[in-house]
Protein backbone atom coordinates (compact mmCIF):
# COMPACT_ATOMS: atom_id res chain seq x y z
CA UNK A 1 0.00 0.00 0.00
CA UNK A 2 1.59 3.31 -0.70
CA UNK A 3 1.38 5.99 1.36
CA UNK A 4 -1.11 8.05 -0.97
CA UNK A 5 -3.68 5.35 0.68
CA UNK A 6 -2.69 4.85 4.27
CA UNK A 7 -5.52 5.66 6.56
CA UNK A 8 -3.56 7.98 8.74
CA UNK A 9 -2.05 9.87 5.20
CA UNK A 10 -6.02 9.86 3.73
CA UNK A 11 -7.19 10.61 7.15
CA UNK A 12 -4.80 13.58 7.59
CA UNK A 13 -5.35 14.56 3.48
CA UNK A 14 -9.09 14.85 4.55
CA UNK A 15 -8.74 17.22 7.68
CA UNK A 16 -6.50 19.59 5.34
CA UNK A 17 -9.25 20.25 2.59
CA UNK A 18 -12.34 20.31 5.91
CA UNK A 19 -10.32 22.89 7.34
CA UNK A 20 -9.33 25.01 4.04
CA UNK A 21 -13.41 24.60 3.30
CA UNK A 22 -14.03 25.83 7.45
CA UNK A 23 -11.62 28.88 7.40
CA UNK A 24 -13.16 30.27 4.38
CA UNK A 25 -14.86 34.05 4.19
CA UNK A 26 -18.05 32.45 3.08
CA UNK A 27 -18.49 30.51 6.27
CA UNK A 28 -17.23 33.39 8.27
CA UNK A 29 -19.92 35.20 6.85
CA UNK A 30 -22.78 32.55 7.75
CA UNK A 31 -21.25 32.73 11.04
CA UNK A 32 -21.75 36.16 11.30
CA UNK A 33 -25.09 36.31 9.88
CA UNK A 34 -26.21 33.53 12.56
CA UNK A 35 -24.68 35.72 15.51
CA UNK A 36 -26.49 38.96 13.77
CA UNK A 37 -29.87 36.60 14.02
CA UNK A 38 -29.16 35.82 17.81
CA UNK A 39 -28.54 39.25 18.52
CA UNK A 40 -31.24 40.31 16.93
CA UNK A 41 -33.49 37.53 18.68
CA UNK A 42 -32.60 38.88 22.05
CA UNK A 43 -33.82 42.10 21.54
CA UNK A 44 -37.39 41.05 20.94
CA UNK A 45 -39.17 40.20 24.56
CA UNK A 46 -40.86 37.65 23.43
CA UNK A 47 -37.79 35.43 22.28
CA UNK A 48 -35.63 37.03 24.71
CA UNK A 49 -37.76 35.15 27.34
CA UNK A 50 -37.77 32.19 25.16
CA UNK A 51 -34.04 31.60 25.01
CA UNK A 52 -33.52 33.12 28.59
CA UNK A 53 -30.98 35.62 27.68
CA UNK A 54 -31.11 39.69 26.53
CA UNK A 55 -28.59 41.26 24.74
CA UNK A 56 -26.86 42.39 27.28
CA UNK A 57 -25.58 38.39 27.33
CA UNK A 58 -26.42 38.08 23.75
CA UNK A 59 -23.96 40.42 22.16
CA UNK A 60 -20.50 39.39 24.83
CA UNK A 61 -21.70 35.80 24.13
CA UNK A 62 -21.76 36.33 20.12
CA UNK A 63 -18.70 38.45 20.19
CA UNK A 64 -16.68 36.11 21.69
CA UNK A 65 -17.40 33.37 19.83
CA UNK A 66 -17.47 35.01 16.54
CA UNK A 67 -13.79 36.75 17.60
CA UNK A 68 -12.22 34.00 18.45
CA UNK A 69 -13.16 32.06 14.79
CA UNK A 70 -12.14 35.54 12.85
CA UNK A 71 -8.32 35.37 14.30
CA UNK A 72 -8.56 31.69 13.79
CA UNK A 73 -9.24 31.92 10.25
CA UNK A 74 -6.96 34.98 9.98
CA UNK A 75 -4.42 33.25 11.61
CA UNK A 76 -5.32 29.78 8.83
CA UNK A 77 -5.03 31.98 6.00
CA UNK A 78 -2.02 34.00 6.86
CA UNK A 79 0.11 31.86 8.43
CA UNK A 80 -0.91 28.94 7.12
CA UNK A 81 -1.83 25.26 8.90
CA UNK A 82 1.48 24.25 10.01
CA UNK A 83 1.92 27.18 11.57
CA UNK A 84 2.34 26.94 15.57
CA UNK A 85 0.84 29.91 16.32
CA UNK A 86 -2.24 28.97 14.11
CA UNK A 87 -2.37 25.86 16.22
CA UNK A 88 -2.47 27.75 19.33
CA UNK A 89 -5.04 30.09 18.15
CA UNK A 90 -7.11 27.30 16.83
CA UNK A 91 -7.14 25.37 20.09
CA UNK A 92 -7.72 28.82 21.98
CA UNK A 93 -11.00 29.05 19.44
CA UNK A 94 -11.82 25.60 20.28
CA UNK A 95 -12.00 26.51 24.52
CA UNK A 96 -13.41 29.98 23.81
CA UNK A 97 -16.41 28.55 21.75
CA UNK A 98 -17.12 25.89 24.65
CA UNK A 99 -17.27 28.60 27.72
CA UNK A 100 -19.34 30.77 25.51
CA UNK A 101 -21.77 28.42 24.80
CA UNK A 102 -21.83 26.61 28.07
CA UNK A 103 -22.06 30.34 29.78
CA UNK A 104 -24.84 31.03 27.71
CA UNK A 105 -26.68 27.90 28.57
CA UNK A 106 -26.05 28.93 32.46
CA UNK A 107 -26.97 32.15 32.19
CA UNK A 108 -30.31 31.11 30.26
CA UNK A 109 -30.94 28.30 32.57
CA UNK A 110 -31.45 26.27 30.47
CA UNK A 111 -34.05 28.33 28.18
CA UNK A 112 -35.31 26.61 25.92
CA UNK A 113 -32.15 24.57 25.14
CA UNK A 114 -31.22 26.61 22.46
CA UNK A 115 -27.39 26.60 24.03
CA UNK A 116 -27.55 23.34 24.78
CA UNK A 117 -28.35 22.30 21.10
CA UNK A 118 -25.69 24.70 19.97
CA UNK A 119 -23.20 23.57 22.10
CA UNK A 120 -23.59 19.56 20.79
CA UNK A 121 -23.22 21.32 17.32
CA UNK A 122 -19.94 22.07 18.22
CA UNK A 123 -19.39 18.99 20.03
CA UNK A 124 -20.00 16.87 16.78
CA UNK A 125 -18.37 19.22 14.37
CA UNK A 126 -15.20 18.80 16.73
CA UNK A 127 -15.45 14.44 16.69
CA UNK A 128 -15.97 14.69 12.59
CA UNK A 129 -13.19 17.16 12.11
CA UNK A 130 -10.58 15.40 14.76
CA UNK A 131 -7.99 18.29 14.68
CA UNK A 132 -7.02 17.63 18.33
CA UNK A 133 -9.14 14.86 19.80
CA UNK A 134 -7.68 14.89 23.10
CA UNK A 135 -8.29 18.64 23.21
CA UNK A 136 -11.99 17.69 22.46
CA UNK A 137 -12.56 15.53 24.47
CA UNK A 138 -11.16 17.46 27.79
CA UNK A 139 -13.42 20.69 27.13
CA UNK A 140 -16.48 17.98 25.96
CA UNK A 141 -16.35 16.81 29.96
CA UNK A 142 -14.99 20.12 31.75
CA UNK A 143 -17.61 22.77 30.60
CA UNK A 144 -20.66 20.65 31.19
CA UNK A 145 -19.56 19.25 34.30
CA UNK A 146 -18.88 22.94 36.00
CA UNK A 147 -21.88 24.27 34.23
CA UNK A 148 -24.22 20.99 36.45
CA UNK A 149 -21.91 22.02 39.56
CA UNK A 150 -22.53 25.76 39.22
CA UNK A 151 -26.43 24.64 38.82
CA UNK A 152 -26.39 22.45 41.38
CA UNK A 153 -24.95 24.85 43.75
CA UNK A 154 -27.85 27.19 42.77
CA UNK A 155 -30.61 24.70 43.96
CA UNK A 156 -31.59 24.07 40.34
CA UNK A 157 -30.90 20.25 40.04
CA UNK A 158 -32.81 20.01 37.22
CA UNK A 159 -30.57 21.82 34.79
CA UNK A 160 -27.79 20.05 36.57
CA UNK A 161 -28.99 16.87 35.55
CA UNK A 162 -29.57 18.17 31.75
CA UNK A 163 -25.92 19.60 31.95
CA UNK A 164 -24.81 16.12 32.71
CA UNK A 165 -27.06 14.23 30.27
CA UNK A 166 -25.96 17.10 27.49
CA UNK A 167 -22.26 16.27 28.50
CA UNK A 168 -22.56 12.00 27.87
CA UNK A 169 -24.56 12.91 24.82
CA UNK A 170 -21.84 14.82 23.71
CA UNK A 171 -19.40 12.17 24.53
CA UNK A 172 -21.69 9.79 22.45
CA UNK A 173 -21.39 12.52 19.32
CA UNK A 174 -17.68 13.13 19.61
CA UNK A 175 -16.43 9.71 19.94
CA UNK A 176 -19.09 8.21 17.28
CA UNK A 177 -18.72 11.13 14.56
CA UNK A 178 -14.74 10.69 14.97
CA UNK A 179 -15.00 6.89 14.47
CA UNK A 180 -17.13 7.66 11.61
CA UNK A 181 -14.75 10.05 9.55
CA UNK A 182 -12.17 7.40 10.21
CA UNK A 183 -14.01 4.37 8.86
CA UNK A 184 -15.55 6.64 5.97
CA UNK A 185 -11.86 8.10 5.55
CA UNK A 186 -10.27 4.66 5.25
CA UNK A 187 -13.62 3.11 3.01
CA UNK A 188 -12.73 5.97 0.13
CA UNK A 189 -9.13 5.75 0.69
CA UNK A 190 -9.37 1.91 0.01
CA UNK A 191 -12.07 2.25 -2.53
CA UNK A 192 -9.44 4.56 -4.53
CA UNK A 193 -6.54 2.41 -4.08
CA UNK A 194 -9.15 -0.50 -5.82
CA UNK A 195 -10.46 1.37 -8.62
CA UNK A 196 -6.05 2.29 -9.25
CA UNK A 197 -5.28 -1.22 -9.00
CA UNK A 198 -8.27 -1.76 -11.32
CA UNK A 199 -7.34 0.73 -14.16
CA UNK A 200 -3.57 -0.52 -13.76
CA UNK A 201 -4.56 -3.81 -14.84
CA UNK A 202 -6.74 -2.65 -17.02
CA UNK A 203 -4.26 -0.87 -19.10
CA UNK A 204 -1.91 -3.94 -18.50
CA UNK A 205 -3.75 -5.97 -20.22
CA UNK A 206 -4.76 -3.77 -23.22
CA UNK A 207 -0.51 -3.35 -23.26
CA UNK A 208 -0.09 -7.00 -23.43
CA UNK A 209 -3.39 -7.09 -26.35
CA UNK A 210 -1.64 -4.26 -28.13
CA UNK A 211 1.82 -5.96 -28.07
CA UNK A 212 0.11 -9.28 -29.17
CA UNK A 213 -1.44 -7.76 -32.15
CA UNK A 214 1.49 -5.68 -33.02
CA UNK A 215 4.04 -9.44 -32.92
CA UNK A 216 0.83 -11.53 -34.45
CA UNK A 217 0.04 -8.80 -37.14
CA UNK A 218 2.26 -6.36 -38.17
CA UNK A 219 5.89 -7.89 -37.18
CA UNK A 220 4.59 -10.94 -38.93
CA UNK A 221 3.84 -9.04 -42.12
CA UNK A 222 7.23 -7.62 -42.10
CA UNK A 223 9.22 -10.70 -41.70
CA UNK A 224 7.49 -11.99 -44.68
CA UNK A 225 8.04 -8.94 -46.73
CA UNK A 226 12.04 -8.68 -45.39
CA UNK A 227 12.17 -13.07 -46.51
CA UNK A 228 10.50 -11.93 -49.83
CA UNK A 229 12.86 -8.82 -50.43
CA UNK A 230 15.93 -11.10 -49.67
CA UNK A 231 14.24 -13.78 -52.57
CA UNK A 232 14.13 -11.15 -54.92
CA UNK A 233 17.89 -9.53 -54.19
CA UNK A 234 18.84 -12.83 -54.51
CA UNK A 235 17.02 -13.75 -57.64
CA UNK A 236 18.64 -10.60 -59.62
CA UNK A 237 22.07 -11.41 -58.54
CA UNK A 238 21.86 -7.95 -56.52
CA UNK A 239 24.21 -8.17 -53.55
CA UNK A 240 25.01 -4.30 -53.55
CA UNK A 241 22.92 -3.05 -50.11
CA UNK A 242 22.75 0.32 -52.17
CA UNK A 243 20.67 -0.89 -54.37
CA UNK A 244 17.16 -0.04 -54.36
CA UNK A 245 16.09 -3.77 -53.16
CA UNK A 246 18.87 -3.45 -50.87
CA UNK A 247 17.51 -0.43 -49.24
CA UNK A 248 14.16 -1.80 -48.92
CA UNK A 249 15.69 -4.61 -47.33
CA UNK A 250 17.56 -2.77 -44.74
CA UNK A 251 14.50 -0.73 -44.11
CA UNK A 252 12.22 -3.62 -43.63
CA UNK A 253 14.91 -4.98 -41.25
CA UNK A 254 14.79 -1.69 -39.07
CA UNK A 255 11.17 -1.34 -39.03
CA UNK A 256 11.08 -5.27 -37.69
CA UNK A 257 13.93 -3.90 -35.05
CA UNK A 258 11.48 -0.64 -33.77
CA UNK A 259 8.52 -3.21 -33.86
CA UNK A 260 9.90 -5.47 -31.93
CA UNK A 261 11.09 -3.04 -29.14
CA UNK A 262 7.95 -1.44 -29.14
CA UNK A 263 6.48 -4.73 -28.37
CA UNK A 264 8.92 -5.35 -25.77
CA UNK A 265 8.17 -2.05 -23.68
CA UNK A 266 4.78 -2.77 -23.91
CA UNK A 267 4.50 -6.02 -22.39
CA UNK A 268 4.58 -4.58 -18.84
CA UNK A 269 4.81 -0.65 -17.31
CA UNK A 270 7.64 -1.53 -15.12
CA UNK A 271 10.52 -4.50 -15.68
CA UNK A 272 13.78 -4.65 -13.23
CA UNK A 273 17.15 -2.20 -14.74
CA UNK A 274 18.86 -5.51 -15.62
CA UNK A 275 16.49 -6.71 -17.69
CA UNK A 276 16.27 -3.69 -20.36
CA UNK A 277 20.49 -3.51 -20.07
CA UNK A 278 20.15 -7.50 -21.16
CA UNK A 279 17.52 -6.41 -23.96
CA UNK A 280 19.85 -3.34 -25.12
CA UNK A 281 22.51 -5.65 -25.10
CA UNK A 282 21.09 -8.23 -27.22
CA UNK A 283 19.58 -5.92 -30.16
CA UNK A 284 23.20 -4.27 -29.93
CA UNK A 285 24.79 -7.47 -30.71
CA UNK A 286 22.41 -8.12 -33.54
CA UNK A 287 23.14 -5.14 -35.04
CA UNK A 288 26.96 -5.96 -35.31
CA UNK A 289 26.95 -8.87 -36.02
CA UNK A 290 29.91 -11.09 -36.16
CA UNK A 291 32.05 -8.71 -37.42
CA UNK A 292 31.94 -5.87 -34.49
CA UNK A 293 32.79 -6.37 -31.12
CA UNK A 294 30.25 -5.12 -28.56
CA UNK A 295 31.04 -4.35 -24.93
CA UNK A 296 28.15 -3.42 -23.00
CA UNK A 297 28.82 -1.99 -19.63
CA UNK A 298 26.27 -1.07 -17.11
CA UNK A 299 25.39 -1.28 -13.45
CA UNK A 300 24.76 -4.39 -11.75
CA UNK A 301 21.68 -3.01 -10.45
CA UNK A 302 19.33 -0.28 -10.63
CA UNK A 303 15.57 0.94 -10.14
CA UNK A 304 12.98 -0.05 -12.72
CA UNK A 305 12.30 1.81 -15.31
CA UNK A 306 8.75 3.70 -17.08
CA UNK A 307 7.62 1.82 -20.13
CA UNK A 308 7.95 5.20 -22.26
CA UNK A 309 11.45 5.62 -20.86
CA UNK A 310 12.21 2.16 -21.42
CA UNK A 311 11.29 2.60 -25.08
CA UNK A 312 13.26 5.71 -25.58
CA UNK A 313 16.59 4.50 -24.21
CA UNK A 314 16.34 1.03 -26.31
CA UNK A 315 15.65 2.65 -29.64
CA UNK A 316 18.40 5.11 -29.08
CA UNK A 317 20.75 2.55 -28.23
CA UNK A 318 19.84 1.15 -31.98
CA UNK A 319 20.16 4.35 -33.58
CA UNK A 320 23.48 4.88 -32.31
CA UNK A 321 24.84 1.68 -33.41
CA UNK A 322 23.06 1.14 -36.14
CA UNK A 323 25.08 4.82 -37.32
CA UNK A 324 28.24 3.60 -35.88
CA UNK A 325 28.05 0.12 -37.86
CA UNK A 326 26.81 1.28 -41.02
CA UNK A 327 28.67 4.72 -41.17
CA UNK A 328 31.66 4.11 -39.13
CA UNK A 329 33.32 1.09 -39.91
CA UNK A 330 34.50 0.02 -36.72
CA UNK A 331 35.94 -3.51 -35.35
CA UNK A 332 35.10 -2.25 -31.37
CA UNK A 333 31.62 -0.64 -30.06
CA UNK A 334 31.09 0.26 -26.40
CA UNK A 335 27.34 0.58 -24.99
CA UNK A 336 27.46 2.23 -21.85
CA UNK A 337 24.78 2.76 -19.64
CA UNK A 338 25.31 5.20 -16.21
CA UNK A 339 22.47 6.41 -13.07
CA UNK A 340 24.90 8.43 -12.14
CA UNK A 341 22.50 11.72 -13.02
CA UNK A 342 19.35 10.74 -14.78
CA UNK A 343 19.76 8.02 -17.24
CA UNK A 344 22.60 8.08 -19.59
CA UNK A 345 23.33 6.16 -22.51
CA UNK A 346 26.90 6.34 -24.40
CA UNK A 347 27.61 4.87 -27.68
CA UNK A 348 31.24 4.71 -28.81
CA UNK A 349 33.27 3.16 -31.59
CA UNK A 350 36.80 3.30 -33.03
CA UNK A 351 35.27 3.56 -36.63
CA UNK A 352 37.08 6.44 -39.26
CA UNK A 353 38.61 9.40 -37.31
CA UNK A 354 37.32 12.45 -36.85
CA UNK A 355 38.72 16.07 -37.56
CA UNK A 356 37.71 18.78 -35.31
CA UNK A 357 36.09 20.10 -38.59
CA UNK A 358 34.62 16.34 -39.32
CA UNK A 359 32.84 16.54 -35.95
CA UNK A 360 31.37 19.82 -35.90
CA UNK A 361 29.71 19.19 -39.50
CA UNK A 362 28.20 15.88 -38.48
CA UNK A 363 27.13 17.94 -35.43
CA UNK A 364 25.32 20.64 -38.06
CA UNK A 365 24.11 17.41 -39.97
CA UNK A 366 22.32 16.36 -36.75
CA UNK A 367 18.95 17.86 -38.00
CA UNK A 368 19.06 14.52 -40.76
CA UNK A 369 18.77 11.05 -40.06
CA UNK A 370 19.41 8.86 -37.44
CA UNK A 371 21.20 11.87 -35.17
CA UNK A 372 17.89 13.44 -35.98
CA UNK A 373 15.73 10.74 -34.46
CA UNK A 374 18.45 10.34 -31.43
CA UNK A 375 17.83 14.43 -30.65
CA UNK A 376 13.98 14.54 -30.96
CA UNK A 377 13.95 11.39 -28.73
CA UNK A 378 16.05 12.99 -26.55
CA UNK A 379 13.76 16.14 -26.65
CA UNK A 380 10.69 14.45 -26.27
CA UNK A 381 11.67 12.98 -22.92
CA UNK A 382 13.19 16.54 -21.20
CA UNK A 383 16.84 14.84 -22.22
CA UNK A 384 19.75 16.03 -24.87
CA UNK A 385 22.09 14.63 -27.50
CA UNK A 386 25.74 15.41 -27.20
CA UNK A 387 28.58 14.12 -29.86
CA UNK A 388 32.28 14.23 -29.51
CA UNK A 389 35.34 12.25 -30.80
CA UNK A 390 35.50 9.07 -28.49
CA UNK A 391 38.73 7.60 -27.01
CA UNK A 392 38.72 4.78 -28.81
CA UNK A 393 39.34 6.74 -31.72
CA UNK A 394 35.91 7.66 -33.18
CA UNK A 395 32.45 8.71 -32.85
CA UNK A 396 31.17 8.76 -29.29
CA UNK A 397 27.63 9.68 -28.85
CA UNK A 398 25.75 10.21 -25.27
CA UNK A 399 21.95 10.90 -24.70
CA UNK A 400 21.10 11.66 -21.16
CA UNK A 401 17.57 11.19 -20.02
CA UNK A 402 16.25 12.98 -16.86
CA UNK A 403 14.97 10.36 -14.49
CA UNK A 404 11.02 9.63 -13.70
CA UNK A 405 9.46 11.33 -10.83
Amino acid sequence: MTDRYDPDTALTRYLGNAETAVRSPATLGILGAVGAALIGISMVPAASRTIGIGPSEAIPITAAILGSITVATIGFRTLGPASRVYRFLEQAETVVIQAALVSGAYVSHGGAGLFWILWLAHVAMLGALPLNPRLGIVVTVVGPTLAAVAFWRGGDATNALVALATMLLGLFLSTTGRRATTDVVTATAERERLADELSRVQVEAERRRIARDLHDGLAADLHGLSARLDMLQSDRGEEDPGSDLGALRLRSEQGIDELRSIVWALRAEHLPFDTMVAYVRDRCAELCGRRVALVVSAPESGDSVPGDLRLAVVRSAQEAVRNAVRHGAPENVRVTLDLTDGLRLSVEDDGKTLTDAALAGLAESGSQGGLQNLASRARERGGKLALDRSPLGGLRVAVTFPRAP
